[in-house]
């Protein structure tokens, strides 16, 4: 169920989401209510599940502070929840506080923030605190050292593990930010699951183990990492509702065809040159929906091997953030 309308930015836009992907509309007054908008596409560690580091030099920078304001306008009126980050770590952008403030003044709706730790010291915390980031996710994936070292290359498990820690008892009793712990589902066993998720629920964490994303497909070979199935594994395949909810953007603005085009070869736009609703009902994104709406898959290498579409109850896990529901989405 959504959360209560008052909750809401723009309870509207949200409603008319829902009413276009229920009735097949491939255009209309409806415009995204999640964004992921990239700081930076740079990262300092090499991660055996993320194919970061195959980006070419030419992809990889840091958003500049005028992009960061015109993209945080153009998205503000309908943003129910931003992810502020994407291929790179965030906390490596130098202005990482300046692009916090920006998002925070012009977004009413939820800021989201996810680090691997190496860089999390005590004035990004003192930032994330002050720039009311509504929820930080951890990602230490697994709970025993070597494995963690092996999947994480170039972090230290005992260092990511302090990091966390010291957010959690930096934030004390507020309610803001909620600290996601999250694990991977890389080989973990059901006891080393069980003692992650206590350790971080006794210090104030929600601790979630996630599945393991093959990127559309791209990498077909993580799949068999997992002990966790991807959400709609077993479902029969339906249009991906991410084309009625959700936009990607990239630190040049580029938007993306969704948050497993990590090689940033769909671009759909541009939101700096466009802004939203240019983007979002352009004939290439229409003619993407109506082949969805056919069950014509095949469209593009990502849509056609994807087993990670989105469903539209994701919207409402975007908007409750329930931690029932988190695991679809974070």
């Amino acid at each position: 169920m959504p959360p209560p309308t008052e909750s809401l930015v723009n309870a509207t836009n949200v409603s008319r989401v829902r009413a276009a992907y229920r009735g097949g509309c491939i255009t209309g007054d409806f415009l995204p209510s999640v964004f992921v908008v990239e700081p930076t596409s740079r990262c300092n560690i090499q991660c055996i599940m993320c194919p970061n580091h195959q980006l070419s030099p030419e992809d990889l920078g840091d958003m500049t502070l005028e992009n960061a304001r015109r993209i945080a306008a153009s998205i503000g009126p309908t943003a129910e929840l931003v992810m502020c980050y994407f291929m790179g770590e965030p906390l490596l952008h130098p202005q990482l506080d300046e692009l916090l403030r920006i998002m925070r003044e012009e977004v009413r709706g939820k800021l989201v923030l996810s680090s691997n730790l190496t860089k999390m010291d005590d004035h990004t915390i003192d930032s994330l605190l002050r720039r009311d980031v509504d929820v930080v996710i951890c990602c230490i994936d697994r709970w025993e050292k070597t494995a963690y070292e092996r999947i994480r290359i170039g972090a230290s498990f005992d260092e990511s593990v302090r990091s966390a820690e010291q957010l959690l008892r930096c934030r004390g009793n507020a309610e803001r930010p909620m600290v996601i712990v999250k694990g991977l589902g890389i080989r973990m066993t059901a006891e080393e699951e069980e003692a992650f998720k206590s350790y971080w629920r006794s210090r104030g964490a929600v601790p979630l183990v996630g599945w393991v994303s093959t990127w559309a497909g791209q990498f077909p070979a993580l799949a068999r990492l997992s002990v966790h199935g991807a959400p709609y594994d077993r479902h029969k395949r339906v249009p991906c509702a991410d084309l009625w909810f959700k936009m990607v953007v990239n630190w040049k603005g580029d938007v993306l065809l969704c948050c497993h085009n990590w090689s940033y070869s769909f671009s759909l736009g541009n939101v700096v040159e466009q802004g939203v609703d240019q983007v979002w009902h352009s004939l290439q994104l229409q003619q993407l929906r109506a082949s969805h709406l056919q069950g014509q898959f095949a469209v593009n290498t990502l849509c056609e091997h994807c087993r990670e579409w989105a469903e539209m109850e994701e919207l409402s896990a975007y908007l409750g953030l329930s931690e029932e529901l988190i695991g679809l989405v974070f």
